[in-house]
């Protein structure tokens, strides 16, 4: 099938796409408000999680999704539920 400028529709408006990304992305200010309460540096607890210390940088900033397994380790990290990372709670012992 050929394409001519009749049956092409108009461009996908890719800004939208970025604003519904940005919406799925979500920011965890508790785990910056944890790791500064515990001194520790960006790069200590990436190489804890075994990533790139920008990469962190990104969950911290809410640019990326934090991961599950993450989550979980950063539970244990701090020794804080899951649920106050998420902000679900203000109590942070784990049950």
């Amino acid at each position: 099938m050929t394409y001519n400028h009749k049956n092409q529709s108009r461009p996908f408006p890719f800004y939208i796409l970025f604003l519904a990304m940005k919406e799925v992305c979500r920011k965890f200010p508790r785990i910056r408000d944890l790791r500064e309460d515990s001194d520790l540096t960006q790069q200590k607890v990436a190489d804890y999680l075994h990533c790139s210390q920008s990469l962190y940088a990104y969950y911290e900033s809410g640019r990326r999704n934090l991961p599950v397994d993450n989550l979980i380790a950063l539970a244990k990290l701090y020794n804080v539920s899951t649920d106050y990372i998420l902000g679900l709670t203000d109590n942070p012992s784990p049950k």
